[in-house]
């Protein structure tokens, strides 16, 4: 024993791991088929100016445990991966939901696939998407119903997962959601969920967050949500405005005579008086007094009509003589396009003339259903120029759409609106 040589370390090991860890483990993501193309995307937002392109190993593609599959390990380059942040891996999106940690070879974290793209309307007014992962978790054996006497409740109880940005930090307690499959929606109405709890540091690094939400059942609100863009409360937090054009958008008018330019502002589709201001591209051409537009000499002009950043047209042409045939008619009604299963709505008829002047004529209606045909589940009878519609109380007719048209005596002015079918609730 006394003649073995001592051992020695020499110091300077710590160096030549960290000299070799690094291009060791990006030799084998750059020759080896363990290496993916990855786009990592930081500060909980997806988008360029986040976003880092580089590769990783993603593991557990193939799984033996049950919904397991959408959980994965990845590992990448130390110092690249962040908690929270967003992962696309073969055309899907991921959430790093869990801190990730380092063996001094690679930096490694878990993350799950978002399943869901969550839109809202924020306190501006403007529509936020953003990928999410939406998780049930209701108690297994529950019905996912809780019948009282009067009232059938839903208990279903959900928890969603949104990175830390500049637009979750905003939601809050009791804002609602719609989270459903948009071709259920088109049958029924989607499910809607309010937020009950909030987790927002349970899970938190310092410098990214998860936040965690629990949500529970809601009712549909038909006056205020969007089935149609999934999106809650979209129509008491954004005002859709537009103008809507009763005049005709191509009108002759004769040299020396007015027209009376007819249109009216709807926000969220329902009639307002708020002013339309109109103004010519050319005054030489065409005139404008208030609504009523003057042809000056023979030509063509645009009248613009605005009302508070949304802009219409009209082409004017200034003849002779009016030769064209320019009556038009238009279907007036309150509230959105629809009939609400088993009630009566009301529609009324206007004529107006060759020269916007507003006329008497006889309304000539009809209904068709999306084949052409007159729709049997529809109940119809008229009161002088109105008409009224009724629809028949089965649910599957919900989600139908109607076409109700209009026509002077004679059949030469036409207008048609397209109605939908909707539930009470």
């Amino acid at each position: 024993m006394m003649n073995e040589k001592p051992f020695f370390n020499s110091g300077f090991e710590h160096d030549e791991h960290f000299a070799f860890a690094y291009p060791g483990f990006n030799e084998i993501l750059d020759t080896t088929a363990l290496g993916d193309e990855v786009v990592i995307y930081y500060n909980g937002v997806i988008h360029e100016d986040n976003a880092i392109y580089t590769k990783a190993i993603v593991q557990n593609n193939t799984t033996d445990v049950i919904d397991n599959d959408k959980v994965k390990q990845i590992l990448t380059n130390i110092g690249i991966l962040e908690y929270g942040v967003y992962v696309y891996y073969k055309e899907k999106y991921y959430l790093v939901t869990d801190v990730p940690g380092d063996n001094k070879f690679y930096g490694k974290g878990i993350m799950q696939q978002c399943n869901y793209l969550l839109k809202w309307v924020n306190d501006l007014g403007n529509v936020i998407e953003q990928w999410s992962i939406v998780k049930n978790v209701t108690k297994e054996y529950a019905t996912g119903l809780s019948e009282g006497e009067d009232l059938i409740l839903g208990i279903t109880t959900i928890s969603l997962y949104l990175p830390k940005n500049e637009e979750t930090v905003k939601l809050t307690q009791y804002d609602r959601l719609i989270i459903d499959d948009y071709d259920h929606s088109k049958f029924y109405h989607p499910n809607v969920y309010k937020i009950t709890k909030l987790n927002l540091t349970q899970k938190n690094d310092l410098r990214n967050s998860l936040y965690i939400y629990t949500l529970e059942d809601a009712e549909y609100n038909i006056e205020n949500d969007n089935p149609e863009l999934m999106i809650a409360d979209y129509y008491n937090r954004i005002r859709v405005r537009d103008i809507e054009l009763i005049s005709p958008q191509v009108i002759d008018i004769q040299k020396g005579l007015s027209f009376d330019i007819r249109a009216r502002v709807t926000v969220n589709g329902k009639y307002t008086d708020d002013e339309i201001a109109l103004r010519s591209s050319n005054e030489n051409i065409v005139k404008v007094e208030g609504s009523r537009v003057i042809g000056i000499s023979l030509g063509q002009a645009k009248i613009y009509l605005e009302s508070k950043n949304i802009v219409k047209e009209i082409t004017a042409n200034i003849v002779d003589i009016v030769r064209r045939f320019q009556n038009t008619s238009h279907i007036e009604f309150t509230g959105r396009s629809e009939i609400r299963i088993g009630l009566a709505k009301r529609f009324d008829a206007r004529f107006f003339d060759a020269n916007g002047n507003e006329t008497n004529n006889l309304a000539q209606w009809s209904i068709e259903d999306e084949s052409g045909k007159k729709p049997a589940f529809i109940e119809s009878w008229q009161e002088g120029n109105s008409i009224w519609l009724r629809s028949a109380t089965t649910d599957w007719i919900i989600g139908n759409k109607i076409t109700l048209i209009l026509n002077g005596l004679g059949g030469l002015s036409d207008d048609r609106v397209v109605l939908t079918i909707a539930s009470l609730t």
